[in-house]
């Protein structure tokens, strides 16, 4: 009902989440490769993962992402729901070169906008939409004013990946459009008018500006055991990695158009994660020395020239008025009879403002094609926007 109402009293948005009707959203990759000892090229649809870290997309940000085919809203597995974009992508690995060094070029003429949910999904539905006549128009203009931009105007970016004293390391460089679309200057209200009445659409109102973002990565095994409980040397942690993000954003070109105007602010964040997986007494070597697979992150960013204005839904960052996020995540896993049943839990904290949700979950295994998940999420304090909501999740995936 909400996802009918949110789209003017139409179907259109019911659609959206039930399948993909475009080539654009169907074929997310499709290229050709050639290859020698030293070099490769890639040209067409492709999809490239740059990172370390997986709670926030920190310098994984070659591609757009589509939540629509977000079924894990707690924790997104990204490589999932990627939009492809035509490219060439060169690669040199240069033989017995200093650090294991290999390079990586990109030029990306393609742009695609990051896709939401329509309005009327319950994770974009705070109750001031009750208000608006045709609330999916908020989003659909982007989408619209995103098919102008042409080949004309590329994404550059490289990076350089090494091996130095055990770390595997990434810098990387992309000079390339913000997926995430703003109003232009001066079109805040042109862009609002078809919201409130019903009538017309907004197109010609969305910028997508340039920014560069520039990253460091890094991930390291620790082979060493820690024991978690003095005295008793079977509660255990090993099989540890080490990891972390580290990102800036700098030189923004654009502002949103209301008044006064807002400009968009450099911002620098870092993850740090700590992989491992703990050796639980009696429990493992009952369960065939099975150990529970733990995923513990730290979130920071900080946004120095941030001020209130900044806050303007549905372009909102992380509060009205502070400069800085912090956020604790934490996951669990363990694996039953030969891995066909698997409970799981996830956990996220913001220390800034006590926000958090818990997202504990079941899978069963039967075979190796078919994977049958509930998730319970509820989120906790999270305001106006998500309304303290609980849901629960069933996924069927068959893999072939």
């Amino acid at each position: 009902r909400y996802l009918k109402w949110g789209s003017g009293g139409n179907s259109r948005g019911i659609e959206e989440l039930k399948s993909y009707e475009s080539f654009t959203d169907i074929c997310r990759e499709l290229y050709v490769e050639l290859t020698n000892p030293v070099w490769q090229i890639r040209l067409g649809k492709q999809i490239v993962s740059w990172g370390e870290a997986g709670f926030e997309r920190m310098a994984d940000v070659v591609n757009p992402i589509d939540a629509r085919g977000n079924l894990n809203p707690a924790y997104p597995d990204f490589d999932e729901i990627k939009r492809g974009l035509w490219m060439a992508r060169l690669t040199i690995t240069p033989p017995d070169f200093w650090q294991d060094m290999f390079f990586e070029f990109l030029v990306i003429p393609d742009f695609e906008p990051n896709r939401g949910w329509p309005a009327g999904y319950h994770l974009t539905h705070p109750p001031t939409m009750n208000s608006l006549k045709n609330p999916n128009e908020l989003f659909k203009p982007a989408y619209r004013d995103a098919d102008d931009i042409g080949y004309h105007d590329p994404a550059l970016g490289f990076r350089i990946r090494g091996l130095t004293y055990g770390f595997d390391w990434s810098l990387q460089y992309l000079y390339h459009r913000n997926p995430t679309g703003i109003v232009r200057e001066g079109q805040g209200v042109a862009s609002q008018l078809p919201v409130l009445l019903g009538r017309g659409r907004a197109e010609d109102v969305t910028e997508f500006g340039h920014q560069s973002t520039i990253g460091f990565t890094f991930n390291r095994p620790i082979n060493k055991q820690f024991t978690l409980l003095p005295g008793v040397p079977s509660f255990n942690m090993s099989g540890n990695i080490w990891r972390g993000e580290f990102v800036l954003e700098l030189d923004k070109d654009h502002d949103r158009g209301y008044t006064p105007n807002v400009t968009e602010h450099n911002r620098y964040a870092f993850v740090l994660g700590w992989d491992t997986y703990i050796q639980i007494p009696w429990l493992s070597t009952w369960n065939r020395n099975r150990k529970l697979s733990s995923s513990t992150q730290l979130f920071m960013e900080w946004v120095p020239g941030k001020h209130r204005d900044d806050f303007i839904y549905p372009y909102v960052t992380y509060g009205e008025k502070r400069h800085h996020a912090a956020t604790v995540t934490q996951s669990l896993s363990y694996d039953f009879w030969n891995s066909r049943i698997i409970p799981a839990v996830y956990f996220s904290h913001a220390l800034d403002d006590g926000r958090c949700f818990y997202a504990p979950t079941i899978a069963f295994k039967p075979t190796f094609s078919w994977t049958y998940m509930v998730r319970y999420i509820n989120y906790i304090d999270y305001g106006s926007i998500i309304e303290n909501l609980d849901f629960v999740l069933f996924d069927v995936t068959y893999e072939f």
